[in-house]
């Protein structure tokens, strides 16, 4: 009797273990909705007793929304410092106006520290063939390039001598270092 009763209870823990008590069969799935094949039989006899409904003027699944483009990546970093120095030693009545150096003053009227700021940002995310990037000298051990920006209007000059564009000088990091009206001739 004690052998029965222990063959009785093995089995019962290798079927709980195994897993194979109370397991169903499954139904055959369609690969459309994934019903049984009784459930899909069901509703196309749905659908045909129902003349209202039909399929083929059924409403289009409307198209995802529109993404929203990526910001893109400037192609510098300009700090506020960086900024305030273009500025304030290109002016009128900087270090180089006082040494002479008149190409490298921004125009007395028509150049304002909001406009340098502006042309900045453009040169910074610049639209196709905006701006010219050409490297500083190989010598320089600061590295970096210069990013060239030519408005080609000369009723706006961005310098005393009748410069349309300024040079963002840009060192090897990747860090706006200062900005002065650019070209010197008009070559760009």
């Amino acid at each position: 009797m004690k052998r029965l009763i222990l063959r009785a209870a093995a089995v019962y823990v290798l079927v709980v273990l195994v897993g194979l008590h109370g397991r169903k069969r499954k139904k055959p799935r369609t690969q459309h909705d994934g019903n049984s094949l009784s459930g899909d039989q069901r509703k196309s006899e749905e659908v045909v007793k129902d003349a209202d409904v039909d399929q083929a003027d059924a409403p289009a699944a409307a198209p995802p929304p529109p993404r929203k483009p990526k910001k893109p990546k400037p192609a510098f970093k300009a700090s506020e410092k960086s900024i305030k120095h273009a500025w304030d030693d290109h002016k009128k009545g900087s270090q180089y106006d006082k040494d002479g150096k008149n190409e490298n003053i921004w125009h007395d009227d028509k150049m304002t520290e909001q406009r340098l700021r502006d042309m900045i940002a453009t040169v910074q995310n610049p639209g196709p063939g905006q701006v010219q990037v050409n490297p500083r000298n190989p010598t320089d051990p600061r590295g970096g390039n210069y990013h060239d920006y030519n408005t080609h209007d000369a009723n706006n000059p961005t310098g005393r001598n009748g410069q349309t564009g300024i040079r963002v000088v840009v060192d090897g990091d990747g860090n706006m270092l200062t900005a002065f009206p650019w070209p010197h001739n008009d070559g760009m």
